[in-house]
């Protein structure tokens, strides 16, 4: 009987776990774990970037580990409030809206929404715009991933 029992405890894990096996190769994974990470580091080395500023959580160690720690990559909180900044502040976050690639989660997959708003509201603030450059979808054709860089108004 306990052979039996143990027989038909195996199976039903067995089961399960195939189900689950099934749904991540049909579905992908939910959230922010998705396999549009390895398209994203492809993009990456399409756009040349010189640094890559991330503005979302659930990207920045895939990011390093895929490009082997070679890629400056940083990454900005919701502490990046240009009106608050003395004028070295400015001057070095410039830097970061002059020559950098920014990533962030399109809007569906974003964690920290205010955020991302707060980084562009302020970025708005000091004379730069938003210009998208790409987006990045994961093997189900989700959009995941948002690529854009910050440009100075006229």
């Amino acid at each position: 009987v306990l052979a039996a029992a143990m027989v038909y405890q195996v199976g039903q894990c067995l089961l399960v776990t195939n189900q689950n096996l099934y749904q991540l190769a049909r579905y992908g994974a939910a959230g922010v774990w998705s396999d549009a990470l390895y398209g994203l580091s492809a993009e990456i080395d399409q756009v040349h970037a010189s640094q890559v500023v991330v503005i979302d959580w659930g990207m920045l160690n895939g990011i390093v580990t895929l490009h082997r720690g070679r890629l400056p990559v940083y990454t900005l909180s919701d502490d990046f409030i240009w009106q608050n900044f003395n004028a070295d502040q400015r001057n070095y976050y410039r830097d970061y809206l002059d020559r950098g690639v920014w990533i962030g989660h399109t809007p569906k997959y974003r964690l920290f929404p205010a955020v991302n708003d707060r980084v562009v509201q302020s970025t708005e603030e000091a004379g730069y715009r938003k210009e998208p450059i790409k987006t990045v979808q994961d093997r189900n054709g989700r959009e995941v991933f948002e690529m854009f860089r910050f440009v100075r108004r006229q």
